[in-house]
């Protein structure tokens, strides 16, 4: 009795929707857990992307700044002071070659006067020498405020290259301008320091203050200076907006993980990037692994509970159509007890018995061993009981009645076997039917289940039911025929009794009378019978 509270709940829909709202949580939480996971692992990168975008940084203006300390000293030596001030080419190239030999990443080191016009250089350049470079980025920016200047990428007038000029403007002793050093860095010079920087599942670049690419490591050349320039990080960076973003870079169609530093001393942006694919990868494949692991355990859960579900259904419905089974076999057995007829039997059991079996149609037959036919006693269609003259037809149709004497069921298909000439066949037999065994008596009626189905199969389970009801309406049958026997006796043994009853009163009168006279004593006898 304990169980059924939860029997009834976990036949309610409810429970499983209970069921299902606690699987769609958990999923809910677990798809919640691996989004934050994945957030949490994109912050690391960038927090990761940001450190080595401030040391990349840092390294470049560390080396940019003692290039200029170089020059800064250089320009402070009294003789190349001097010379720049005769316009002493010969001196002031000792000086300069000196420089260049010292530090070759400078790839050239030329001198100019404030006006921008250069009058020497090493290597030595003659044609350039008189010529007004004042329309350059280099010149403009240092005599803006004649403060040391990074131009931005410029093509060189010798080499036709791609190069950076770092200009710082010469003084005198009293602070006035003398004139001009620069230094240039073609990008290929820079490019062979900046290469070996590796960035784990990632690459960086660096730009200059036009979005201008100065180090690149697969984009090299004038034709991908501008490759860059309007890409999301880029813009961000010359707006002044410096830090970490996940952002798409549609040059390369891909989605980064970006941390970008701007270098004021020098007017280049440094930017460290990584595939957000790249990055979460692993990541990614340990949730879809998981999530699988967790779909086929889902599913195998799923599947465990619907067949758990089926079965317990099944053993529902078995355990139903066994208490139907044994309460149909329990009524026929009160209708025994009572009195009642075959057929009223027959007809109080028939529609239990057809709903039970699933079945359209169900017939109890009797018979006729001496005449070889079958006589319906009691049938049921799918809606009403067969009401008319009895129908009989040739016991042949009933298949192999040694087989049914054994209590082996007989499948026929009736719609092929015709009937004998003169034996009317019943409606109901052009389908496969079901017979079940009769016993083996010496009587003239025997009986059986007849049941119909469209489709000729009959599952064992109906075979035993109906085997186990034409066992009960056979008992019925032998009980009502031991009832009509004795019924019968009674009947014959009463109308004995009568019959002698009435040819006894015939002939009572004369033996009364003379009962009832009898002879006068005589003697002393008589005398006293009289006192």
């Amino acid at each position: 009795m304990a169980s059924d509270p939860m029997k009834r709940l976990r036949g309610s829909p409810s429970f499983y929707g209970v069921v299902a709202t606690l699987l769609l949580v958990v999923f809910v939480a677990a798809a919640l857990f691996f989004a934050r996971a994945i957030r949490v692992e994109e912050q690391e990168h960038l927090a990761q992307n940001d450190a080595i975008a401030r040391s990349v940084a840092a390294s470049i203006e560390a080396r940019e700044h003692g290039y200029l300390n170089v020059l800064r000293s250089y320009a402070g030596r009294f003789r190349f002071r001097e010379s720049i001030k005769r316009r002493d080419r010969t001196e002031a190239l000792t000086h300069l070659r000196q420089l260049h030999q010292s530090f070759p990443d400078l790839d050239r080191v030329f001198l100019a006067d404030p006006a921008g016009t250069v009058w020497a250089s090493e290597p030595e350049s003659p044609e350039n020498y008189g010529q007004s470079y004042a329309f350059r980025d280099w010149y403009r920016g240092v005599s803006r405020s004649w403060q040391p200047y990074m131009s931005e990428i410029y093509e060189t007038a010798h080499e036709r290259k791609p190069a950076v000029a770092l200009a710082m403007p010469i003084r005198d002793v009293d602070g006035q301008v003398i004139g001009i050093i620069t230094s240039v860095q073609n990008l290929d010079t820079l490019r062979t320091w900046l290469a070996p920087i590796q960035i784990p599942g990632g690459d960086l670049f660096v730009v200059d203050r036009k979005g201008q690419l100065v180090f690149h490591r697969t984009r090299a050349g004038a034709d991908h200076l501008a490759d860059y320039v309007d890409i999301p990080v880029v813009r961000r960076l010359l707006e002044g907006h410096d830090g970490v973003a996940e952002l798409e870079n549609p040059v390369d169609g891909e989605v980064s993980l970006s941390a970008s530093r701007w270098v004021p001393a020098l007017g280049w942006g440094v930017v460290v990037h990584r595939s957000k694919n790249v990055v979460l990868q692993r990541t990614r494949t340990l949730i879809l692994a998981a999530a699988a692991v967790a779909v086929v355990l889902a599913a195998t859960l799923a599947g465990l509970g619907g067949l758990a579900l089926r079965n317990e259904r099944r053993a529902a419905a078995a355990l139903a159509t066994s208490n139907e089974r044994l309460n149909l076999l329990h009524e026929i057995d009160l209708a025994l007890i009572a009195g009642e007829t075959p057929v009223t039997i027959a007809e109080a059991a028939l529609p239990r018995l057809r709903d039970l079996l699933g079945v359209p149609r169900a017939t109890v037959n009797l018979f006729d061993l001496k005449a070889g036919a079958v006589e319906w006693l009691a049938a049921i269609g799918r809606r009403r009981f067969y009401q008319g003259p009895r129908v009989r037809y040739s016991l042949e149709l009933a298949g192999d009645l040694a087989a049914l004497r054994r209590g082996e069921p007989q499948v026929i298909d009736v719609q092929v076997a015709a009937p004998e000439p003169g034996i009317r066949r019943p409606a109901g037999l052009g389908r496969p039917r079901v017979h079940g065994g009769a016993h083996d008596r010496p009587w003239r009626a025997h009986r059986l289940d007849q049941l119909r189905r469209p489709t000729g199969v009959f599952p064992p389970e109906q075979i035993s039911i109906a085997k186990d009801v034409a066992a009960q309406l056979a008992i019925a049958l032998e009980q009502a025929r031991l009832l009509e026997r004795v019924t019968r006796q009674a009947e014959e043994l009463e109308q004995r009794v009568e019959q002698r009853t009435t040819s006894s009163s015939k002939r009572s009168p004369s033996v009364a009378g003379r009962k009832r006279t009898p002879t006068a004593p005589t003697g002393p006898r008589a005398s006293s019978s009289r006192v």
